[in-house]
């Protein structure tokens, strides 16, 4: 069996839209305007900042009664179970099973990462799910790749990483010697980067040539 790394926010769930819906409801809550919603996307950048900086910002800016941790709380109920799955990876991540890959989720974050797989309906589709909270490693760092191969119990060499950012999950994984398929976006690759092995413009596609390779090479 070969292993099969994945990253899961925006590359196999669509992160950015399940945010932005969480945003216009928050933001109606309110009774803001909703061009407040871009606000509140710049503030968050893309999930990068902790989420109790995200909420005291948003009560500092907005001169909020509740608490932000009360608000972090409530956002941490509800913002995993909106979250859905891209077209074409279930089907994609059943190609992977059926072709003999174990397929591994690494992932920056806490468990409420494991939340979102399931809302997702992803979860009887991978073999392990490794958050870098509970791991006590986050990527770009190696321990967090290793975490996950010795979970599956194979190793990293032969192994595949798909994600969509560029220092993170390719240079991270490159980094370790594995092949790499980087989802694009519509970006340009950073050229102070080392490439991928293939950028793709979707996980779907990124699983077709990397299973085409696969058969090729063998």
């Amino acid at each position: 069996m070969r292993l099969f790394l994945t990253d899961l926010d925006n590359t196999l769930v669509d992160r950015s839209d399940a945010f932005r819906r969480w945003a216009c409801g928050f933001v109606a809550e309110l009774g803001l305007p909703i061009e407040e919603v871009d606000n509140i996307e710049a503030i968050d950048a893309g999930g990068t900042i902790p989420r109790g900086e995200l909420f005291a910002t948003l009560v500092a800016h907005y001169g909020l009664l509740e608490p932000a941790d009360v608000l972090r709380a409530r956002y941490r109920q509800e913002f995993p179970r909106s979250v859905r799955c891209f077209p074409g990876v279930k089907a994609a991540l059943a190609k992977l099973q059926s072709s003999g890959w174990t397929v591994a989720v690494v992932t920056n974050g806490d468990d409420a990462q494991l939340e979102k797989l399931s809302a997702a309906g992803l979860h009887a589709l991978v073999s392990r799910c490794c958050a870098s909270d509970l791991v006590g490693s986050a990527k770009p760092d190696s321990a967090i790749f290793y975490a996950a191969a010795e979970r599956c119990g194979l190793d990293l060499v032969g192994g595949w990483m798909v994600g969509d950012d560029p220092v993170k999950d390719i240079a991270g994984a490159t980094g370790l010697g594995l092949d790499t398929a980087w989802l694009s976006h519509g970006r340009s690759w950073p050229t102070e980067l080392l490439p991928p092995t293939i950028a793709a413009s979707s996980f779907s596609d990124a699983v077709d040539r990397i299973l085409r390779r696969n058969q090729l090479a063998g």
